[in-house]
């Protein structure tokens, strides 16, 4: 994720998962770039969490979605029409 700030602010902080992980950034100024590599205990909606504090001490908390991606094995359990026939 690479985004860019307008304004001088303290290393912001990325979190994913509801805040259990944290992306990390080599930047030291915007724009910032942050790389997260997906654990295999990981599971559920990507969403990310951007926490960004001025010099003045003002906080910003910025959620964004993961355009739809997930993290874990799918749960999905769905049969086609032909496949519950042939089961039932």
């Amino acid at each position: 994720m690479t985004f860019v700030v307008s304004e001088t602010v303290e290393l912001p902080l990325v979190t994913l998962f509801d805040g259990l992980r944290s992306a990390v950034t080599q930047n030291t100024a915007s724009p910032y770039t942050f790389r997260y590599t997906i654990r295999s205990s990981d599971s559920g909606p990507i969403l990310y969490t951007v926490t960004l504090r001025d010099l003045a001490g003002n906080i910003a908390v910025i959620n964004l979605t993961g355009n739809g991606q997930t993290a874990g094995k799918s749960s999905r359990s769905a049969r086609t029409g032909a496949e519950a026939q042939a089961a039932d």
